[in-house]
């Protein structure tokens, strides 16, 4: 079997005798194509099992509105401004991040022998999950994350 991404011509997830030995070196490869193509938030994504945006400051989470309110009475009015527009860019990024990722997806399940795709087919987990969704492809649940 050879794939047809750049990189990963000769790598590839299957099902059998050997996988273990191979699967890290597979996933750091197939990692590295992802991270140069698609982009760093993508990988830290699907290394974390969840999407995850690296571009931006962490601001932590509030819990709550007044929380959040709180937080900006305390900044200067640049840094109001630099939230509020980080905020709004964050939204953005992290719509691209869900679409790139789950290219992704096609990605994997592209470098996964037929021996895999079968075995994973007949998973109740597969068969339950929503189209394009990596990370029960990847066996990880998923929410949003925002890190520095």
């Amino acid at each position: 079997m050879k794939t047809p991404y750049k990189g990963l011509e000769k790598h590839f997830f299957y099902f059998g005798r050997g996988i273990q030995d191979d699967y890290q070196e597979i996933m750091e490869k197939y990692l590295c194509y992802v991270g140069t193509t698609y982009g760093m938030s993508e990988r830290a994504s699907i290394e974390a099992g969840k999407y995850t945006v690296i571009e931006f400051p962490d601001y932590g989470e509030f819990d709550s509105e007044a929380d959040r309110l709180t937080f900006l009475y305390n900044l200067s009015y640049l840094e109001k401004r630099r939230f509020e527009k980080n905020e709004e860019d964050y939204d953005k990024y992290l719509r691209l991040i869900r679409c790139t990722v789950s290219q992704a997806y096609q990605v994997l399940w592209d470098i996964c022998h037929s021996s895999m795709q079968n075995r994973i087919k007949a998973s109740s987990e597969y068969q339950n999950m929503n189209i394009g969704d990596i990370f029960t492809l990847s066996g990880q649940p998923h929410s949003s994350q925002k890190i520095s």
